[in-house]
Protein backbone atom coordinates (compact mmCIF):
# COMPACT_ATOMS: atom_id res chain seq x y z
CA UNK A 1 0.00 0.00 0.00
CA UNK A 2 2.99 2.56 0.80
CA UNK A 3 4.82 1.73 -2.76
CA UNK A 4 1.15 2.17 -4.28
CA UNK A 5 0.96 5.99 -3.21
CA UNK A 6 4.08 6.80 -2.98
CA UNK A 7 4.32 5.82 -6.72
CA UNK A 8 1.50 7.81 -6.91
CA UNK A 9 1.80 10.60 -5.51
CA UNK A 10 5.53 11.00 -7.12
CA UNK A 11 4.82 10.34 -10.62
CA UNK A 12 1.55 12.90 -10.10
CA UNK A 13 3.64 15.55 -8.90
CA UNK A 14 6.44 15.06 -11.06
CA UNK A 15 3.58 15.31 -13.72
CA UNK A 16 2.28 18.56 -12.34
CA UNK A 17 6.02 20.24 -11.92
CA UNK A 18 6.94 19.16 -15.08
CA UNK A 19 3.71 20.94 -16.60
CA UNK A 20 4.19 24.00 -14.58
CA UNK A 21 7.48 24.41 -15.88
CA UNK A 22 7.01 24.15 -19.64
CA UNK A 23 4.48 26.55 -18.91
CA UNK A 24 6.50 29.06 -17.49
CA UNK A 25 9.11 28.22 -20.00
CA UNK A 26 6.66 29.32 -22.66
CA UNK A 27 6.55 32.81 -20.91
CA UNK A 28 9.97 33.76 -20.84
CA UNK A 29 11.35 36.13 -23.63
CA UNK A 30 13.77 35.19 -26.32
CA UNK A 31 16.55 37.58 -23.96
CA UNK A 32 15.49 35.13 -21.25
CA UNK A 33 16.04 32.01 -23.13
CA UNK A 34 19.45 33.11 -24.70
CA UNK A 35 20.48 34.19 -21.04
CA UNK A 36 19.52 30.82 -19.44
CA UNK A 37 20.46 28.64 -21.85
CA UNK A 38 18.21 26.31 -23.78
CA UNK A 39 20.50 23.36 -23.55
CA UNK A 40 19.93 23.81 -19.28
CA UNK A 41 15.96 23.66 -19.79
CA UNK A 42 16.10 20.71 -21.80
CA UNK A 43 18.13 18.57 -18.77
CA UNK A 44 15.83 20.57 -16.12
CA UNK A 45 12.25 19.38 -18.07
CA UNK A 46 13.40 15.86 -18.13
CA UNK A 47 16.52 14.52 -16.36
CA UNK A 48 16.15 17.29 -12.81
CA UNK A 49 12.30 16.60 -12.87
CA UNK A 50 12.93 12.46 -13.09
CA UNK A 51 15.52 12.69 -9.99
CA UNK A 52 12.97 14.57 -8.31
CA UNK A 53 10.23 12.04 -9.28
CA UNK A 54 12.92 9.06 -8.22
CA UNK A 55 13.69 10.94 -4.47
CA UNK A 56 9.98 11.56 -3.59
CA UNK A 57 9.50 8.10 -4.52
CA UNK A 58 12.19 7.15 -2.56
CA UNK A 59 11.42 9.22 0.55
CA UNK A 60 7.99 8.69 0.94
CA UNK A 61 8.38 4.80 0.57
CA UNK A 62 11.76 4.41 2.76
CA UNK A 63 13.41 7.76 4.26
CA UNK A 64 10.10 8.42 6.67
CA UNK A 65 9.84 5.32 8.18
CA UNK A 66 13.79 6.14 9.50
CA UNK A 67 13.08 8.66 11.93
CA UNK A 68 10.34 7.27 13.71
CA UNK A 69 12.47 3.48 13.80
CA UNK A 70 15.45 5.65 15.86
CA UNK A 71 13.81 7.86 17.79
CA UNK A 72 11.75 4.73 19.07
CA UNK A 73 14.22 3.26 19.30
CA UNK A 74 15.62 5.42 21.38
CA UNK A 75 12.64 6.13 23.43
CA UNK A 76 12.78 2.16 24.36
CA UNK A 77 15.80 2.58 25.77
CA UNK A 78 15.49 5.48 28.15
CA UNK A 79 12.53 2.92 29.52
CA UNK A 80 14.97 0.19 30.50
CA UNK A 81 18.26 1.86 31.75
CA UNK A 82 18.67 5.54 31.11
CA UNK A 83 22.63 5.46 31.78
CA UNK A 84 23.03 2.90 28.60
CA UNK A 85 20.48 5.24 26.69
CA UNK A 86 22.58 7.86 27.17
CA UNK A 87 24.77 6.10 24.33
CA UNK A 88 21.88 5.44 22.19
CA UNK A 89 21.32 9.55 22.47
CA UNK A 90 25.35 10.33 21.57
CA UNK A 91 25.46 7.65 18.96
CA UNK A 92 22.26 9.70 16.84
CA UNK A 93 23.49 12.67 17.85
CA UNK A 94 27.08 12.05 15.93
CA UNK A 95 25.27 10.06 13.02
CA UNK A 96 23.22 13.03 12.76
CA UNK A 97 26.33 15.16 12.27
CA UNK A 98 27.53 12.66 10.02
CA UNK A 99 24.93 11.96 7.69
CA UNK A 100 23.58 16.01 7.37
CA UNK A 101 27.72 17.05 6.96
CA UNK A 102 27.85 14.47 4.03
CA UNK A 103 24.63 15.35 2.50
CA UNK A 104 25.42 19.02 2.38
CA UNK A 105 29.17 18.18 0.84
CA UNK A 106 27.50 16.09 -1.87
CA UNK A 107 24.55 18.64 -2.97
CA UNK A 108 27.27 21.07 -4.23
CA UNK A 109 29.40 18.40 -5.92
CA UNK A 110 25.71 16.95 -7.27
CA UNK A 111 25.34 20.41 -8.38
CA UNK A 112 28.55 20.22 -10.59
CA UNK A 113 27.48 17.41 -12.29
CA UNK A 114 24.46 18.23 -13.46
CA UNK A 115 25.72 22.00 -14.64
CA UNK A 116 28.24 19.52 -16.74
CA UNK A 117 25.63 17.51 -18.18
CA UNK A 118 23.51 20.58 -19.55
CA UNK A 119 26.87 21.42 -21.22
CA UNK A 120 26.82 17.68 -22.48
CA UNK A 121 23.66 18.73 -23.79
CA UNK A 122 24.12 21.84 -25.38
CA UNK A 123 27.39 20.00 -27.17
CA UNK A 124 25.14 17.68 -28.36
CA UNK A 125 22.42 19.78 -29.22
CA UNK A 126 24.99 22.06 -31.29
CA UNK A 127 26.28 18.92 -33.26
CA UNK A 128 23.03 17.74 -34.58
CA UNK A 129 21.74 21.42 -35.41
CA UNK A 130 25.05 22.53 -37.45
CA UNK A 131 25.85 18.50 -38.65
CA UNK A 132 26.04 19.78 -42.19
CA UNK A 133 28.28 22.78 -41.37
CA UNK A 134 30.65 20.95 -39.06
CA UNK A 135 30.89 18.17 -42.38
CA UNK A 136 31.66 20.98 -44.63
CA UNK A 137 34.35 22.80 -42.58
CA UNK A 138 35.39 18.90 -41.72
CA UNK A 139 35.63 19.75 -37.73
CA UNK A 140 34.49 16.36 -37.32
CA UNK A 141 37.08 15.41 -34.94
CA UNK A 142 37.53 18.65 -33.09
CA UNK A 143 33.79 17.78 -31.91
CA UNK A 144 34.71 14.59 -31.07
CA UNK A 145 37.81 16.35 -28.92
CA UNK A 146 35.46 18.70 -27.56
CA UNK A 147 32.41 15.90 -26.41
CA UNK A 148 35.58 13.65 -25.08
CA UNK A 149 36.71 16.65 -22.71
CA UNK A 150 33.13 17.26 -21.51
CA UNK A 151 32.18 13.81 -20.80
CA UNK A 152 36.18 13.15 -19.21
CA UNK A 153 35.25 16.24 -16.69
CA UNK A 154 31.27 14.98 -16.29
CA UNK A 155 32.66 11.11 -15.31
CA UNK A 156 35.21 13.19 -13.19
CA UNK A 157 33.07 14.98 -11.21
CA UNK A 158 30.52 12.31 -10.58
CA UNK A 159 33.35 10.20 -9.07
CA UNK A 160 33.93 13.04 -6.62
CA UNK A 161 29.86 13.45 -5.98
CA UNK A 162 29.81 9.06 -5.50
CA UNK A 163 33.61 9.21 -3.23
CA UNK A 164 31.89 11.58 -0.57
CA UNK A 165 28.12 9.72 -0.43
CA UNK A 166 30.10 6.35 -0.50
CA UNK A 167 31.40 7.64 2.65
CA UNK A 168 28.40 7.36 4.48
CA UNK A 169 27.90 3.42 5.14
CA UNK A 170 31.19 2.83 6.18
CA UNK A 171 31.32 6.14 8.82
CA UNK A 172 27.92 4.93 9.93
CA UNK A 173 28.95 0.93 10.52
CA UNK A 174 32.15 2.79 12.71
CA UNK A 175 30.14 5.20 14.72
CA UNK A 176 27.30 2.26 15.49
CA UNK A 177 29.75 -0.09 16.43
CA UNK A 178 31.52 2.32 18.60
CA UNK A 179 28.17 2.36 20.53
CA UNK A 180 27.23 -1.35 20.60
CA UNK A 181 31.30 -1.84 21.84
CA UNK A 182 29.95 1.18 24.60
CA UNK A 183 27.37 -1.15 25.34
CA UNK A 184 29.05 -3.44 27.11
CA UNK A 185 28.42 -1.43 30.12
CA UNK A 186 24.96 -3.41 30.10
CA UNK A 187 26.78 -6.67 30.69
CA UNK A 188 28.58 -5.24 33.65
CA UNK A 189 25.69 -4.06 35.55
CA UNK A 190 23.66 -7.75 34.53
CA UNK A 191 26.43 -8.87 36.67
CA UNK A 192 26.20 -6.30 39.68
CA UNK A 193 22.07 -7.28 38.91
CA UNK A 194 21.02 -3.49 38.20
CA UNK A 195 19.66 -4.55 34.62
CA UNK A 196 18.26 -8.05 33.94
CA UNK A 197 20.28 -10.38 30.80
CA UNK A 198 16.97 -10.15 28.79
CA UNK A 199 17.10 -6.02 29.29
CA UNK A 200 20.42 -6.10 28.11
CA UNK A 201 19.17 -7.92 24.81
CA UNK A 202 16.98 -6.19 24.61
CA UNK A 203 19.21 -3.10 24.35
CA UNK A 204 21.41 -4.66 21.86
CA UNK A 205 18.19 -5.33 19.38
CA UNK A 206 17.40 -1.68 19.84
CA UNK A 207 20.84 -0.87 18.90
CA UNK A 208 20.69 -3.03 15.71
CA UNK A 209 17.12 -1.78 14.92
CA UNK A 210 18.70 1.58 14.42
CA UNK A 211 21.52 0.49 12.90
CA UNK A 212 19.65 -1.49 10.33
CA UNK A 213 17.31 2.21 9.53
CA UNK A 214 20.80 3.93 9.06
CA UNK A 215 22.14 1.52 6.26
CA UNK A 216 18.85 1.91 4.73
CA UNK A 217 19.06 5.72 5.09
CA UNK A 218 22.97 5.79 3.63
CA UNK A 219 21.74 3.70 0.79
CA UNK A 220 19.46 6.72 0.00
CA UNK A 221 22.00 9.40 0.19
CA UNK A 222 22.98 9.39 -3.11
CA UNK A 223 19.10 10.12 -4.25
CA UNK A 224 18.20 12.17 -1.88
CA UNK A 225 21.22 14.67 -2.98
CA UNK A 226 20.61 14.25 -6.58
CA UNK A 227 16.65 14.97 -5.17
CA UNK A 228 17.87 18.49 -3.42
CA UNK A 229 20.07 19.52 -6.34
CA UNK A 230 17.47 19.37 -8.93
CA UNK A 231 14.52 20.41 -6.72
CA UNK A 232 17.19 23.32 -6.43
CA UNK A 233 17.62 23.82 -10.14
CA UNK A 234 13.78 23.89 -10.78
CA UNK A 235 13.24 26.40 -8.44
CA UNK A 236 15.64 28.53 -10.00
CA UNK A 237 13.49 28.45 -13.13
CA UNK A 238 10.53 28.75 -12.25
CA UNK A 239 11.48 31.66 -9.92
CA UNK A 240 12.73 33.54 -12.81
CA UNK A 241 10.78 36.50 -13.83
CA UNK A 242 10.20 37.23 -17.42
CA UNK A 243 11.83 40.38 -19.01
CA UNK A 244 8.97 40.94 -20.56
CA UNK A 245 5.50 41.20 -19.15
CA UNK A 246 2.22 42.11 -21.17
CA UNK A 247 -0.75 43.91 -19.62
CA UNK A 248 -3.37 41.43 -18.39
CA UNK A 249 -6.76 43.66 -18.75
CA UNK A 250 -8.48 43.37 -22.30
CA UNK A 251 -8.42 46.51 -24.16
CA UNK A 252 -11.49 48.14 -25.18
CA UNK A 253 -13.16 46.61 -28.38
CA UNK A 254 -12.82 49.30 -30.92
CA UNK A 255 -14.59 49.79 -34.31
CA UNK A 256 -11.56 49.81 -36.75
CA UNK A 257 -10.10 47.65 -39.52
CA UNK A 258 -6.66 47.63 -37.66
CA UNK A 259 -5.70 44.06 -36.60
CA UNK A 260 -2.02 44.82 -35.24
CA UNK A 261 -0.97 48.53 -34.57
CA UNK A 262 2.26 49.34 -33.09
CA UNK A 263 2.90 53.21 -31.98
CA UNK A 264 6.70 54.03 -31.48
CA UNK A 265 7.95 50.65 -30.54
CA UNK A 266 11.63 49.64 -28.87
CA UNK A 267 12.85 46.48 -27.98
CA UNK A 268 16.22 45.26 -26.93
CA UNK A 269 17.15 41.57 -25.66
CA UNK A 270 18.88 42.50 -22.33
CA UNK A 271 18.38 45.72 -19.98
CA UNK A 272 22.36 46.97 -20.62
CA UNK A 273 21.76 46.52 -24.51
CA UNK A 274 21.28 48.96 -27.03
CA UNK A 275 17.80 48.86 -28.84
CA UNK A 276 17.56 46.52 -31.73
CA UNK A 277 14.29 48.14 -32.72
CA UNK A 278 14.03 51.78 -32.20
CA UNK A 279 10.91 54.17 -32.57
CA UNK A 280 8.95 51.21 -34.89
CA UNK A 281 5.30 52.55 -36.18
CA UNK A 282 3.32 50.48 -38.72
CA UNK A 283 -0.25 48.74 -38.94
CA UNK A 284 -1.54 45.99 -40.03
CA UNK A 285 -5.27 45.83 -41.56
CA UNK A 286 -7.48 42.68 -40.93
CA UNK A 287 -6.81 40.02 -43.73
CA UNK A 288 -3.54 41.49 -44.70
CA UNK A 289 -0.55 39.03 -44.95
CA UNK A 290 2.94 40.32 -43.68
CA UNK A 291 6.03 38.45 -43.75
CA UNK A 292 9.33 39.85 -41.26
CA UNK A 293 12.52 38.83 -43.10
CA UNK A 294 16.37 39.02 -42.03
CA UNK A 295 18.37 37.63 -39.01
CA UNK A 296 17.33 39.96 -36.83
Amino acid sequence: TAQYFAAKASVGCSTKLRRALFAHVQELSFSDLDRIGVPTLITRLTGDINQVQSGLNLSLRLLLRSPFVVFGAMVMAFTINKPASLIFLAVIAVLAAVVFGLILGSVPAYKKVQGELDTITGITRESLTGSRVIRAFGMENSEREKFAEHNGSLSKKQRFAGKISALTSPMTFVILNIGIILLNYSGIQVNTGSITTGQAVALYNYMTQILVELIKFANLIISISKFITCMNRIDEIIETEPAMAFKTETPAAQDTDNAIEFRSVDMKYTKGADAALSDISFTIKKGETVGIIGGT
